[in-house]
């Protein structure tokens, strides 16, 4: 194959243009974990969720980076630019990994992974898809467009802290003043316990981390949330 003459970036810019045309709802650089694999795309219809991973050439890394989200997708996908027939030996090797493997010429010709439906007889569904996984994510401020960023170096990734710095940010913006202990407690985090989520808050507030709120201590003693200048403009 040919090199593209596209970055992934803009590999993945086109396959979100049809898959917002077909209805799906797109998210960009997700990671489940610290330091973990990161998603390219997720398509979600709900119930079905379907995980891309966009690359420039079909390679053994491909395939082990689009097998890796077996577990939590229903199906999976591997696109790459130009044009893949099912009976290309890459794609018979993809497919007997769970994984089906298309061009962009294929997605933007004829659409084969949506047009006949959320079922694709080319791959086995994974009905047991853990996709619970991805319920932080779904957010409409996450939502992917043709100017998302999905493969894109450098690029902001979606993560589980992310989710909950902006989940408390909302909190605080709406009570400001409010105690840190109460603010765990309202807020669901992805720490292990309210107190180990307060303790955090705590820590990265000191470190000067967290530029979404600050905390100041009452004639008690105890740790309130306050936005900062530019959140409480919000408001």
């Amino acid at each position: 194959m040919k090199k593209a003459k596209m970055s992934e970036q803009e590999l993945a810019a086109r396959v979100i243009a049809v898959l917002n045309a077909y209805g799906w709802e797109c998210y960009q650089e997700i990671q489940l974990k610290m330091g973990g694999r990161t998603l390219d795309i997720l398509a979600a219809q709900r119930p079905l969720f379907i995980a891309i991973e966009c690359k420039l050439q079909v390679n053994f890394e491909l395939l082990l980076q689009a097998r890796g989200w077996r577990p939590y997708a229903h199906y999976v996908y591997a696109v790459v630019p130009g044009g893949i027939s099912a009976w290309d030996g890459e794609a018979k090797i993809f497919k007997a990994c769970g994984v089906r493997l298309l061009g962009l010429g294929e997605i933007e010709s004829r659409n084969p992974m949506f047009y006949a439906g959320p079922v694709d007889c080319w791959v086995p569904m994974n009905r047991h898809a853990k996709v619970e996984v991805w319920k932080p994510f779904l957010r409409p401020e996450y939502q992917a467009h043709t100017d998302g960023c999905a493969g894109c170096a450098g690029a902001p990734k979606l993560t589980h802290y992310r989710c909950t710095i902006i989940d408390l940010t909302e909190m605080v913006r709406n009570w400001p003043g409010i105690k840190v202990k109460t603010l765990v407690q309202k807020v669901p985090t992805h720490w292990a316990s309210p107190k180990a989520a307060a303790g955090r808050i705590i820590e990265l507030a000191a470190q000067g981390v967290l530029s979404e709120f600050h905390l100041e201590q009452d004639g008690s003693g105890e740790w309130c949330a306050y936005p900062n200048a530019k959140e409480a403009s919000h408001a």
